[in-house]
C-alpha cells in the first residue's frame, strides 16, 4: 500500500492501522490447500525504511521478523502509524476469529 498524500492522523482522530489478512489458502484452478503462509511487514516513509517487524519467533517454523498466518480468515494487526510524525508503533496482535 502506498499513500501519496497521507492525512494528518491528529485531525482524523486515529492512526493508520497496518494489518495482514490471510484471504485464501487454496489454488484458484486446482483447489489445492497450500496451508500456512508467512508474512513479513516493512514500513517505508518517503522511500526510506522506517520500521520493520522484528518480533520474537513464537513458532519454530517462523524466521525472525515473520509471522506465520495459520489459516484462511486469520488477521494480524501489525502496527499503527501516526502522521505527520511518522511514528510507527508495534501492535503484533494475531486473531483467528473470522
Amino acid at each position: 500500500v502506498s499513500l501519496h498524500s497521507p492525512q494528518d492522523t491528529d485531525v482524523l482522530g486515529a492512526p493508520y492501522l497496518v494489518g495482514v489478512y490471510y484471504y485464501s489458502s487454496r489454488g484458484r484452478q486446482t483447489g489445492f490447500d497450500f496451508g500456512p503462509s508467512f508474512a513479513k511487514v516493512r514500513v517505508y516513509i518517503r522511500g526510506d525504511l522506517a520500521w520493520e517487524f522484528d518480533g520474537s519467533m513464537e513458532d519454530s517454523d517462523e524466521l525472525p521478523g515473520e509471522k506465520q498466518m495459520q489459516a484462511e480468515g486469520h488477521f494480524w494487526y501489525v502496527a499503527q502509524i501516526n502522521w505527520p510524525s511518522g511514528v510507527v508503533t508495534t501492535r503484533d496482535i494475531y486473531s483467528t476469529s473470522q
